[in-house]
C-alpha cells in the first residue's frame, strides 16, 4: 500500500469527514452517477433539478431544470456532453439531453410505468431501462428503438 493509500477499516472510516457539503440544493437525489473519467458527478433531484458537478473542483458546474419531464433516473451517455434522464411527470420516457446546448436529441419510449433503473451498455449502444409496468427493455440508442421487451 502507497503512502497515498488509505485501508478502508472502521476506525479509518469512522474518521473520514465531507470534503465538500452542498447546503444550498436541499431536494433528496434521485440519482447520481459518476463520468467514465471520474471527474463529474451528474445528480437527479425530486424538485426536477439535473446537477453537474466538477469533483475535482467539489464545485457545481451546471444546473438544469426539468419542470416539463421531470427528473427520476440518470446516466451518462457515449460522449461526456450527454445524459440520459428518466421523466417522472409528462411521460415515462427516457430523454438523451445535450449538456452543451441543453436540448432533449431523443426520446425512447415504451414503458407504461415509471422507470425504476437504467444503465448504459459497456459497449455504449444500447440502453438497458427497468420500469414498475415489471418490463425490461432494451434500446439501440444509435436508431431509438426498443430491441428487446
Amino acid at each position: 500500500m502507497s503512502e497515498s493509500e488509505v485501508s478502508l477499516s472502521r476506525s479509518n472510516v469512522s474518521r473520514m469527514q465531507p470534503k465538500k457539503i452542498f447546503s444550498k440544493h436541499k431536494s433528496p437525489i434521485n440519482s447520481m452517477e459518476f463520468s467514465a473519467d471520474g471527474t463529474k458527478i451528474v445528480t437527479t433531484a425530486e424538485n426536477n433539478f439535473i446537477s453537474i458537478y466538477d469533483v475535482e473542483e467539489g464545485c457545481l458546474d451546471k444546473v438544469i431544470n426539468s419542470n416539463i419531464y421531470g427528473a427520476g433516473h440518470v446516466c451518462w451517455g457515449a460522449h461526456p456532453e450527454i445524459i440520459l434522464v428518466s421523466s417522472t411527470l409528462k411521460d415515462n420516457n427516457v430523454r438523451y439531453l445535450s449538456l452543451y446546448d441543453n436540448k432533449y436529441i431523443r426520446a425512447f419510449s415504451g414503458h407504461e410505468e415509471k422507470v425504476t433503473d437504467m444503465v448504459l451498455s459497456a459497449e455504449r449502444d444500447q440502453l438497458l431501462t427497468c420500469s414498475d409496468d415489471k418490463n425490461f427493455r432494451v434500446f439501440d440508442i444509435r436508431v431509438n428503438e426498443c430491441t428487446r421487451t
